[in-house]
């Protein structure tokens, strides 16, 4: 019953509006004004005024060049490390949206 409701309510075709004008800016910083290095990949989001969230990790143990590879796995970083890390990011991304902090200095 719900489910009928719904497509009757919701209009044909109806889709999120894109902001053009911030994709053209991240596309610009990314592709032809970016000095950041490979490994910061927040900071081109950053440079357009979008927030960037970058982990605090431990490079003791942490090799570099398996960096978003098929090594980086949830078992290499445990449990409660990859709870605290998703809660953390979580918690912190909500609170910018919801108070409309998400900005450079936010």
């Amino acid at each position: 019953m719900f489910l009928t409701a719904l497509i009757a309510i919701t209009p044909a075709g109806a889709q999120e509006k894109v902001d053009s004008a911030t994709i053209t800016k991240i596309r610009a910083e990314g592709l032809q004004r970016s000095q950041v290095m490979d490994v910061f990949d927040h900071l081109s989001f950053i440079a357009v005024g979008l927030p960037g969230f970058q982990a605090v990790q431990d490079y003791n143990n942490y090799d570099v060049r398996t960096h978003h590879t098929n090594m980086d796995t949830y078992e290499r970083a445990g449990r409660r490390r990859a709870e605290t890390s998703s809660g953390r990011r979580c918690n912190r991304a909500l609170s910018c949206g919801h108070e409309g902090l998400c900005t450079k200095s936010g």
